[in-house]
């Protein structure tokens, strides 16, 4: 059974794509992460921006202040992440 990409719209926290085995979230994950309960989550896969010592336009995060502003991702994760579920993070 294939799922469909439906067309992003402005809402924070859409469906980006859905099968039966679960979903992708596009948006603001901090907010989306405090909305599911405690150890519900099975797989979160991240690809957080670099540290990097020059700004970008996208407005990066200097790697001196990096650590503190990956925290409460790193809080958020553990919070949702069942006990037997799995962290897959992109660093490429």
């Amino acid at each position: 059974m294939k799922s469909k990409v439906k067309p992003l719209d402005a809402a924070e926290n859409t469906v980006f794509y859905r099968t039966k085995h679960g979903n992708i979230i596009r948006g603001d994950s901090l907010k989306h992460l405090a909305t599911l309960k405690p150890e519900s989550v099975d797989l979160i896969v991240t690809s957080p921006p670099f540290g990097l010592v020059r700004k970008k336009v996208y407005g990066n995060v200097g790697a001196h202040d990096y650590l503190e502003w990956f925290r409460p991702f790193g809080e958020a994760f553990k919070r949702a992440l069942k006990a037997n579920g799995s962290f897959v993070i992109s660093c490429n």
